[in-house]
């Protein structure tokens, strides 16, 4: 949840620059930080099924925004 706070608040925040490259970098960074760290949470809870989970999520949303170009 705190990668999708995160990623809600800074797009929030940005939503009136209409800049869509400050959105692909914002949805990045939530990302990132969900699966850095409910990852780390369900390695020391030992739920190593959720891990495995959150790799296949964030192989589904990463790439995506990885190929989008910067365009306006």
């Amino acid at each position: 949840m705190v990668g999708w706070g995160t990623m809600m608040f800074l797009l929030v925040r940005n939503f009136l620059n209409n800049d869509f490259a400050i959105v692909r970098k914002v949805m990045l960074v939530g990302i990132v930080s969900w699966f850095g760290i409910d990852s780390t949470g369900s390695f020391f809870a030992e739920l190593p099924g959720n891990v495995v989970l959150n790799i296949c999520f964030l192989c589904l949303f990463l790439p995506p925004l990885l190929f989008v170009k910067n365009e306006k």
